[in-house]
């Protein structure tokens, strides 16, 4: 935010850092255990914030380096390559706030191998901003284009996904081709027909971007008197 010098992921949200409540959500949410963190924007400082989450909740953090961070979150997400294997994992951002129920929802089914499952919210009428959220269209349970742009769409993109190794083959293609967006790696599986989606519409998330958003994620956490364990 304009008015902060704080990296993003440690803006206080109802006195939990976003770091700190999305860690909570998907060990919560997911029974998430081994996390690993790409470090780009004031990566020391970051670090020692997961660090310390790790510490007093007793979970692993790995980092890793994502020197092209600047050029998108594909390129951020890319340099988690060689430490994510081959098992299935979730992707999530940092600045997407989220109730453990979607993470819940998300990873209930199995992943085939090769394929990935974006989480999407039919509800166009609870979507805070409609102009920046990044849009989809899905198909017979599978997307069939995703952009900003989109004006034939049916669903959003939340900002948490499922996935396996062939993420990494979608990006390094799109980064290949001079595009580093997490979007443009989701797009070239999705043109395969390997992306799949996941409709948690009716569970509460929100892209925090803007000071307004801040606040009513505040507001909403305060009514909700969501308790996060951990």
């Amino acid at each position: 935010f304009p008015e902060t010098i704080l990296p993003k992921p440690l803006t206080p949200v109802r006195g939990l850092t976003m770091a700190e409540r999305v860690v909570r959500t998907l060990c919560e949410g997911a029974g998430i255990e081994r996390f690993v963190i790409a470090l780009g924007y004031e990566a020391e400082t970051v670090k020692s914030h997961f660090q310390s989450i790790g510490q007093r909740l007793g979970i692993d953090m790995e980092f890793v380096s994502a020197p092209d961070h600047a050029k998108g979150n594909g390129a951020s997400a890319l340099g988690a390559l060689e430490a994510m294997g081959d098992e299935p994992f979730i992707l999530s951002m940092c600045d997407h706030l989220y109730e453990p129920k979607l993470a819940q929802n998300l990873v209930e089914n199995s992943l085939p191998t090769g394929t990935m499952t974006l989480a999407i919210d039919t509800n166009k009428s609870a979507i805070f901003d409609l102009d920046d959220v990044m849009k989809v269209s899905s198909q017979d349970g599978k997307i069939a284009s995703i952009s900003k742009s989109l004006t034939d769409w049916d669903c959003a993109d939340t900002g948490v996904m499922y996935c396996t190794s062939a993420l990494f083959d979608g990006l390094s293609e799109a980064a290949a081709e001079g595009k580093y967006g997490l979007a443009d790696g989701v797009r070239v599986l999705a043109e395969r027909g390997m992306a799949n989606v996941k409709d948690v519409t009716g569970t509460w998330w929100l892209d925090i971007d803007t000071t307004e958003a801040l606040e009513i994620a505040e507001s909403y956490l305060s009514d909700q008197k969501i308790k996060l364990t951990g």
